[in-house]
């Protein structure tokens, strides 16, 4: 894992404080690919993702059984219509559907229903728009008293709308035929929703969403597809349930429409400006890898301290002065005194600046062409000698790995003095 957390403190590192727009989005695309990509990451990020999918799965369980008692409303006022013989052109007023659209209303909610009309929102509610209609045009015609069961007051229908998750409530206005109410359950799953948007502002898989939307756009646009291949693309690798999961599409088109204007202006061939983006937004973007990263980290050193039975180490922390003094305080007890132009020196003030694993083959282009063999005895001579003056594992300072070479450990950190 320390090597993992090494790669992903480099992605986020090369990615988070890029002035450029293109190459600050681009490397937290790649950022939060590695995250996927990884199996020992991808387990973490799927448990972040889980709160997500449980807040969508009863989404989606409350929709259902919306639309089923929509149905069974809708199977009423059709039973009305046909034992009174009732003429469908008579149901052409519109209270809740759209105003001025031909044909009556039974028409529309078949056409509906058949896929023949595209209407946004979801289906239980812009169903229960067509029968708010039927019900309206019912009492109007004189049949008020079959349409009793769904009649409610006005100030019932308002409350009936009322949101405890958002600080306004609906009041949604009724009508002169009459205020009607087909499913009790369409108001929890409006709630559910505003509940799913303020958790995704406020909790942590609401960041991580936001990157992997950022991956999804920026690995289509990769693939050089335009915009009016994007949407085939996204449906084939799959169309969420209701319209509530279908936000993140939109809203990954949306990216993928602003990652095209993060090259240049059209117009004017100077770079794309922030205020024309759709979607991005650089600084919450900044947020929610901050929060992404941080609790990764987190997780991976919690792993780490299960491998090695809760214990936690804790962090080494060494100093190197310009005169080649490699100490840890109190510096009168615990220095090793390597001489300032010793080749022991650089080795430790070269993996001091450079971070992760350094080929021995680079490390000797730094110290000019030192011989590699000779190299690796010199490194074997420091952790001798940091065990012998520091009172310090030379493993815990100094980690090596075949074809990958040496590094500074993730738990010890040395520090360049002026002095």
């Amino acid at each position: 894992m320390d090597k993992i957390a090494e790669t992903l403190k480099g992605y986020y590192e090369a990615s988070i404080n890029q002035p450029r727009p293109l190459a600050f989005y681009s490397g937290l695309a790649d950022y939060a690919g590695y995250i996927v990509e990884t199996p020992a990451l991808k387990t973490i990020a799927d448990d972040i993702m889980k709160k997500k999918k449980e807040m969508y799965d009863e989404l989606d369980r409350l929709e259902n059984k919306a639309l089923e008692e929509i149905q069974e409303a809708k199977k009423k006022l059709l039973k009305i219509i046909k034992d009174n013989k009732i003429d469908p052109a008579l149901l052409s007023q519109r209270m809740q559907t759209a105003p001025g659209a031909e044909g009556n209303v039974l028409d529309h909610i078949k056409k509906y229903e058949n896929g023949e009309i595209g209407i946004a929102g979801f289906k239980s509610s812009v169903i229960e728009s067509y029968l708010f209609d039927i019900a309206a045009n019912l009492t109007r015609l004189g049949y008020g008293a079959q349409v009793q069961p769904f009649v409610v007051s006005g100030e019932q229908y308002g409350h009936h709308y009322d949101d405890p998750e958002q600080d306004k409530a609906y009041r949604v206005a009724g009508n002169i035929h009459g205020n009607f109410i087909f499913s009790k359950t369409i108001i929890e799953r409006i709630r559910q929703q505003a509940r799913i948007e303020r958790c995704e502002k406020f909790e942590l898989w609401g960041a991580f969403n936001a990157l992997l939307k950022l991956h999804q756009a920026f690995s289509t646009r990769s693939k050089g597809l335009g915009s009016h291949n994007v949407m085939e693309e996204y449906l084939t690798q799959g169309k969420g349930r209701n319209r509530g999961e279908n936000k993140d599409l939109v809203e990954t088109i949306w990216i993928f429409e602003d990652l095209g204007s993060l090259t240049v202006d059209n117009s004017t061939g100077t770079p794309a400006r922030k205020e024309r983006f759709w979607y991005l937004d650089e600084d919450e973007y900044k947020g929610f890898a901050a929060r992404t990263h941080s609790y990764l980290l987190k997780k991976i050193a919690e792993t780490e301290a299960k491998k090695t039975g809760g214990k936690t180490t804790k962090e080494i922390i060494l100093y190197l002065t310009q005169d080649g003094d490699l100490y840890r305080e109190p510096r009168s007890k615990y220095c090793y005194k390597m001489g300032a132009n010793s080749d022991r020196c650089e080795i430790l003030r070269y993996l001091a600046i450079n971070r992760g694993y350094q080929q021995t083959s680079c490390i000797s282009s730094a110290l000019g062409e030192k011989n590699e063999k000779s190299l690796r005895n010199e490194i074997g001579k420091i952790k001798v000698n940091i065990k012998k003056l520091l009172k310090i594992d030379g493993n815990q300072v100094i980690g090596s790995k075949k074809e990958s070479g040496y590094r500074i450990k993730l738990g010890c950190k040395i520090v360049l003095k002026d002095e």
